[in-house]
């Protein structure tokens, strides 16, 4: 299935996103979400007008804040909570400490980055509580990540099925040849079933 990466996100992502690829279980029955370990830029992001508008006004320390965000969107997989308060608050203090930005500088170089479409705030409590920020590119990371964990984990199963396969198979073999040795030494204890041992010369005497 191919993946086609969004130019605009709203509410509707978290149904869309559950339905595609539903949280998976551990073995011992708790659903896990997936997380990514990398993130991406596209070969053009640097010549994007909105981060070429925003680098004019703020300087190349907006790529450091996207860059940071990105990041912390990949502990979730493809979002970062921002409710108003503890949690907007402790993203915009992480970042600025990472970033070496004043915390207004950070919250205003956020806010034009969803101002501008660069990034979104989206919430379903349906599906998930809260307010979370994201992006197309990360979405499109999370979703080429999940399809190939998803074939990845269909052709193990297909291996694991073909192995079973062929043990039940093997243990079928088995059983008929030891069905057939079993035959073979009852067919000889019929012909001799005291098992004496007789000189071939008497048998014509």
């Amino acid at each position: 299935m191919a993946i086609i990466k969004k130019t605009i996100i709203d509410n509707t992502i978290f149904k869309e996103l559950q339905e595609k690829y539903p949280p998976l279980e551990s073995e011992n029955g708790v659903a896990y979400k997936q997380k990514l370990d990398y993130l991406t830029f596209e070969i053009d992001f640097l010549s994007n007008p909105t981060i070429r508008m925003l680098r004019k006004k703020y300087g190349a320390v907006v790529i450091a804040v996207v860059f940071y965000l990105r990041t912390e969107m990949c502990k979730n997989g493809w979002k970062v909570r921002v409710d108003d308060g503890i949690y907007y608050q402790t993203l915009v203090q992480d970042c600025s400490y990472c970033c070496d930005l004043d915390m207004g500088v950070t919250s205003e170089i956020i806010h034009d980055l969803v101002n501008n479409h660069e990034m979104y705030v989206v919430c379903d409590d349906s599906v998930e509580e809260g307010k979370f920020l994201t992006c197309p590119q990360q979405i499109y990371n999370y979703e080429m990540a999940c399809q190939k964990r998803k074939t990845s984990r269909e052709r193990q199963a297909r291996l694991r099925a073909k192995r079973n396969e062929s043990s039940e198979q093997k243990k079928v073999s088995d059983i008929e040849e030891d069905l057939q040795d079993n035959s073979s030494s009852k067919n000889i204890e019929e012909d001799n079933p005291f098992g004496i041992e007789q000189d071939p010369k008497e048998l014509f005497r």
